[in-house]
């Protein structure tokens, strides 16, 4: 709610949109590179979520293999599954790819993601995209104790009715039995659960206005999930 706050400026950039303070508009990459340390706190103390750390790594990711990161996802990803449709990538007005939410796809084909990480994962690809190492350290590289001093702590207690272990990741929630949460932005997300072979995800356009908009799905996919493996 603050346009003078880096986050809106850096979204704004990113949409090629006016800085409501000033009128003009940035370069998305500049606004991040103001961004400042957070005085007496140590990194790593607090699990801390935003939107421009994983815009960095789209960028460090083209640096290196020297490709769009659209490229990148196609080769990696994308192209080995059983997808139906393609996977639209969003740009900056610089032409990065805005990979920490402008992305559509199908619903369908949303699932099939989820999909890599489970023992189905066939159902879904031509070739395993998720190897067990990759998910194992999905599962396990968070830390609790940040994760409880942070923000998203208590929103995924009120979303669940349980508290995931910690975060992990791009992952906003990973629970005690490996299962994996990511929310989305005015109400879509995706619930990946391997031990129990299940995906649950929905979108929908249901903005969060304190207290009417909370959002409740990903407690009921994950009881979905339960319910279905007879627990």
């Amino acid at each position: 709610m603050d346009p003078t706050s880096i986050i809106v400026k850096f979204f704004s950039a990113e949409f090629g949109s006016p800085n409501p303070s000033t009128g003009k508009v940035d370069d998305w990459l500049e606004i991040i590179k103001g961004a400042e340390k957070i005085e007496g706190e140590d990194p790593g103390y607090r699990f801390r979520y935003s939107s421009a750390v994983t815009q960095i790594f789209v960028v460090i990711a083209e640096r290196i293999e020297n490709k769009p990161w659209a490229t990148i996802f196609e080769e990696r990803v994308w192209g080995n599954m059983t997808a139906r449709l393609s996977m639209q990538h969003h740009l900056t007005p610089d032409g990065t790819s805005v990979a920490h939410g402008l992305l559509s796809t199908t619903a369908e084909d949303f699932a099939r993601f989820g999909m890599l990480f489970t023992p189905s994962w066939d159902k879904a690809a031509v070739k395993p995209v998720v190897s067990a190492e990759v998910l194992k350290r999905l599962q396990t590289a968070g830390d609790p104790e940040a994760y409880k001093r942070g923000a998203k702590y208590k929103d995924q207690i009120e979303e669940f009715g349980e508290s995931p272990l910690m975060n992990s990741y791009q992952f906003d929630g990973v629970f005690e039995d490996g299962a994996l949460w990511k929310h989305g932005n005015l109400g879509q997300g995706i619930y990946i659960d391997p031990a129990r072979d299940f995906v649950g995800i929905y979108f929908s356009s249901n903005g969060y206005i304190a207290p009417y908009g909370e959002d409740k799905m990903p407690g009921y996919l994950r009881r979905a999930a339960k319910f279905l493996a007879g627990e």
